[in-house]
């Protein structure tokens, strides 16, 4: 039974997944396309980024034998998509449609390998996992339901812990680079485990509310770095293959894992044993464990509780060892500590002598603000999504760089140049052709220092002076280099920057009259950031010594010291010479907080010797016995043509013995297919389905054209119509009027277009975007037949044709929506504006569809108290008389029917907040992480009229409902799907009657 309904619940998530076919997006449509195309993978990239796309190829190659060599798999054929007009570094792996999409640009506070090395192999290792489910009864499935068969296994089965966290240990494992041996990638995690210690594995995996939580990477590289190293790389190789040949079995990877732990369980707390007495027995501080006591107390059913339970214990444990032997800096802390966690970093002074930093964490969306000398706090100014490199003063301006989206492409935003003036209150951004990131004012404040990244992914320094915009110098990088957060140095005549290349940093000073460079420092693989220049020194982040400290370069003598010893990490260093004070962010499990350290009390430890090891990421690459390196004498073998749009239109990935229509969310009997090309251009859906009121179906076709400004979408509709009824005709005995029961055949078409323009207007913290939309639709009924039902009645004597009619309709709208950047607790963004303006009507003379027109409004504004929130509604709207054609554009108050007035309006009035944040476990059932409640005012109007037994009746309903709404954001059955679960309660008095609802929405943005 439990079979049966695995592969019913597969089925029916099936349905609802196809609604959910995800699309990051279009490249601007003048992009000439060409491709590399080989057995194993195919390319698709810009015409311009030929060269880094043969390299890439020669990656994907070299991954080939050693991106799944610890899974004993190599995947089948996969596409590739290359953005490169984008701001935005990231990748991904989707597989309905199977893709990998990458963006090209490099970040500025990227480790010490290049970019591209780093996103493939990580994206790769996507590749691998998810292509290894194909196999037993997956691969059935998958003729079933096509390729989001396998998404769906990959969905139910496999955590996001695990995703992340394989491929990250990946990335580490084949190079000298990877967040394995990233010292900020370890400590939000062991700064948790030391001051707070473990949370429940719901909470670890599925998140808070209440608390900071890793991410999915971190967790996941822990997870699944230390189970390979434990337990061999056996453990989740057999894992994906019994999910891929099993998926009926609901708990195929609990029971896998637990089987592959016990196996060989005792002998890991055996040799946790023999290290605890070794510590012990050297003089080490710390706590004595029972490790048979805590294998028992880590025993669970569920492998992966099990699995979590072991590697935290083990972590907690040995991070302990660690910090018993470092002493720890004692720096002066600026502010108190949060309850909640709260970020504060990049510290500055301005003129008067207050605290500049900005501010972030689970109550408070990124913020600059400003302390004064009694610690009083004031918000300065919310600039929109940052690239994490802070931001820079002079002259009461603050300075930074952030996402500017384009109007219409999604892969074609930009890294632009953003000051405030913070004493008029003006801002202004500084129009340059390329990305622009980590920019820096001059000393006098009159020029500006910026890395330059074309579409190419080249980077330049770039000088522009502050008043015009206009650039004013450039110094390019050399073949495979990398520039990153440069300083100006020696009264502006230099620049100081980082430079990556060949999986190496170093320090490097350049003359900006001559180009003249001058190597300061040689980092290698040890990674450094956030540079910091004064007359006598550099300061800037290091890694050195496995935790995250300030370290200096001395101009007089070239010598590197480390300045700090933070517990968890130390970073963005700022120096005030008068003072001779050194401002920093120190790492905490409440969130990074500022502190000051007098310079001379500094540690000044001179560097020596070879940089700490990270021991897991070592452990890793030793078990692989692999590294990266791609073939690149060859590139010219790599043939490239063009890539041919036409050739490419559809792209058929996945069908389903249901009907499907991911625009209407709806389900049917039927069958459907989907479509959904590789540039993201057409979407396409068609099949049947069993439609109410048609004997034999209806055929469906949906097309979404989106390759220009304008998107084009056409839907069509056909089938045969039937319909039982009681009608009159007349007699042509009598001639008079006979009610009889007729069954009428008709076929049916409705064919509908519309074009609709996506203006994005978001800039900053404003999320704004315009969508006026033009629809036309055509419903053509012919070839009707009708026939008396009852053998009471002569046919022969009625007239039953009717006659062949087509109806036209017409339909404009317009919709605006504006909102701010809210903070993860806000249960809505407090200032938001919704409008949407809709008039339908029908030129058809024939047809008394007449017409109708709405407007809409939402708005929201701040509660009474933090991360509370009102809206308010209002909906009008108007109908002719004889209005046959058209439902309601306005929603009803809560409660009631749907209003049919000629003239409807409705006002509704909520005031939202969150009652608790339980991060309650009901076992495997739920993960309640938020209990919010609504209370909520209704009213509406309708006014119209009818006509019964040839008398006309006009009324004038008004009708009033109110209520409370209790609700809980919640995981169950430990998907990573979030939920809105709950009820409403209310009452209404158009019935004077209390009524409830049940209420549920999800989401798929997780």
């Amino acid at each position: 039974m439990k079979y049966i309904f695995s592969f019913i619940l597969l089925i029916l998530m099936s349905s609802v997944s196809s609604a959910q076919y995800y699309s990051t997006g279009q490249d601007p449509a003048n992009t000439k396309w060409k491709q590399i195309n080989t057995t194993d993978f195919r390319i698709v990239f810009p015409a311009e980024y030929e060269a880094k796309a043969r390299y890439l190829a020669a990656l994907f190659q070299d991954l080939k034998n050693k991106g799944g060599k610890d899974l004993n798999h190599i995947p089948k054929k996969f596409s590739v998509i290359l953005h490169t007009q984008s701001a935005t570094s990231n990748g991904m792996v989707a597989w309905a449609p199977k893709r990998m999409e990458l963006y090209g640009t490099p970040p500025q506070n990227d480790e010490t390998q290049a970019w591209l090395d780093h996103l493939a192999t990580h994206e790769y290792r996507h590749i691998i996992q998810i292509d290894k489910l194909e196999r037993g009864f997956t691969r059935v499935l998958n003729a079933f339901l096509g390729q989001q068969a396998t998404a769906l296994v990959l969905g139910l089965y496999l955590p996001a812990w695990f995703m992340e966290g394989d491929a990250v240990c990946s990335e580490t494992a084949l190079s000298e680079s990877g967040r394995g041996r990233s010292a900020e990638f370890e400590q939000e995690l062991r700064a948790q485990l030391l001051e707070k210690g473990a949370y429940t594995y719901d909470k670890a995996a599925l998140g808070s509310y209440k608390d900071f939580v890793p991410n999915r990477y971190t967790l996941g590289y822990y997870l699944v770095g230390k189970s390979r190293v434990h337990y061999g790389d056996d453990l989740w190789n057999t894992a994906l293959k019994k999910i891929g040949e099993a998926p009926m079995k609901v708990n195929c990877l609990s029971t896998s894992l637990k089987r592959g732990l016990l196996n060989k369980r005792e002998a890991f707390f055996q040799e946790m044993k023999k290290k605890q007495a070794a510590y012990l027995q050297a003089g080490f501080k710390i706590e004595s464990l029972d490790w048979t006591e805590v294998k028992e107390l880590n025993t669970y059913r569920d492998g992966k509780l099990m699995l979590y339970a072991d590697v935290m214990s083990e972590l907690q444990w040995e991070w302990q060892v660690q910090d018993s032997i470092i002493e720890k800096t004692q720096a002066d802390a600026l502010i108190e500590k949060k309850v909640i966690f709260t970020n504060y970093r990049y510290p500055h002074l301005d003129d008067q002598a207050d605290l500049l930093l900005m501010k972030n964490g689970l109550a408070d969306a990124l913020t600059i603000v400003k302390l004064d000398a009694k610690g009083n706090e004031e918000d300065v100014f919310m600039p929109g999504f940052d690239y994490g490199t802070g931001f820079d003063y002079k002259n009461n301006k603050l300075l930074w760089s952030e996402y500017q989206a384009h109007l219409r492409w999604q892969h074609a935003d930009k890294a632009v140049i953003v000051s405030y003036d913070m004493q008029t209150g003006n801002q202004k951004k500084y129009k340059l052709e390329n990305n622009c990131f980590a920019p820096v004012f001059s000393a006098d404040g009159k020029k500006i220092l910026t890395v330059e990244v074309d579409s190419n992914g080249e980077s330049t320094l770039l000088i522009i002076d502050e008043a015009s915009a206009k650039p004013i110098s450039r110094i390019a990088a050399k073949e495979q280099e990398f520039f990153m957060t440069p300083q100006w140095a020696k009264k502006d005549q230099s620049i100081v920057l980082i430079i990556q290349a060949k999986g190496a940093k170093s320090l490097v000073k350049i003359d900006i009259t001559n180009e003249k460079r001058e190597l300061l420092y040689q980092a290698g693989t040890t990674n450094i950031s956030q540079l910091q220049v004064s007359d006598q020194y550099v300061f800037f982040t290091s890694s050195h010594t496995g935790i995250d400290n300030i370290f200096a370069y001395k101009w007089e003598n070239r010598q590197v010291s480390q300045l700090t010893s933070s517990r968890f990490g130390a970073r963005d260093p700022f120096y005030l010479p008068s003072e001779n004070k050194l401002y920093y962010s120190d790492y905490s499990s409440d969130g990074y907080q500022p502190v000051k350290l007098d310079l001379n009390s500094c540690m000044w430890k001179v560097q020596e010797g070879d940089a700490a090891k990270f021991a897991l990421a070592e452990q890793l690459s030793d078990q692989l016995g692999e590294k990266l390196q791609p073939d690149t004498t060859k590139l010219d073998h790599w043939q490239v043509e063009p890539y041919s749009r036409l050739a490419h239109t559809f792209n058929f990935h996945s069908w389903a013995p249901l009907f499907v229509s991911p625009d209407e969310g709806s389900i049917d009997v039927g069958i459907s297919a989907s479509s959904q090309n590789l540039l993201n251009t057409l979407f396409t859906t068609l099949g049947y389905k069993k439609e109410e009121g048609f004997d034999n179906g209806q055929f469906y076709l949906n097309l979404s054209y989106q390759r220009f400004f304008p998107i084009f979408n056409s839907k069509l509709e056909y089938g045969k119509a039937s319909f039982a009824y009681f009608g009159k005709r007349e007699n042509t005995n009598t001639e008079e009027d006979d009610t009889l029961p007729l069954d009428t055949e008709w076929r049916q078409l409705e064919w509908e277009n519309s074009v609709t323009l996506p203006f994005n207007l978001s800039s900053g913290k404003h999320a704004t975007f315009l969508r006026p939309k033009f629809s036309y639709t055509i419903y053509q009924f012919a070839n009707y037949q009708t026939r008396i039902t009852s053998p009471e009645f002569n046919p022969q004597l009625y007239n039953l044709n009717i006659a062949d009619r087509t109806i036209e309709e017409l339909e404009y709208q317009l919709f605006f929506s504006h909102s701010i950047k809210a903070s993860q607790r806000d249960l809505q963004s407090p200032w938001a504006q919704f409008l949407q303006f809709d008039y339908r009507t029908s030129p058809s003379k024939d047809s008394n569809a007449g017409n109708v027109w709405s407007g809409i409004g939402q708005f929201n504004f701040p509660g009474l108290a933090k991360h509370h929130g009102i809206s308010l509604y209002a909906g009008y709207q108007q109908r002719s008389k004889f209005n046959k054609g058209f439902g309601n554009a306005i929603k009803s108050p809560r409660g009631v029917s749907d209003l049919f007035g000629l003239d409807c309006s409705t006002i509704s009035l909520d005031y939202r907040l969150p009652i608790a944040y339980p991060d309650w476990n009901m076992g495997a059932l739920a993960y309640i992480k938020r209990v919010k409640m609504a209370a909520f005012i209704d009213y509406g109007m309708e006014k119209g009229e009818f006509v019964s037994d040839e008398n006309l009746f006009q009324y004038d309903n008004r009708i009033t409902s109110a209520g409370l709404e209790f609700t809980a954001d919640m995981h169950v059955l430990r998907l990573p799907v979030p939920l809105n679960l709950g009820f409403r309660l209310g009452y209404e008095n158009e019935t004077n009657a209390v009524f409830g609802n049940f209420l549920l929405s999800y989401s798929f943005d997780f």
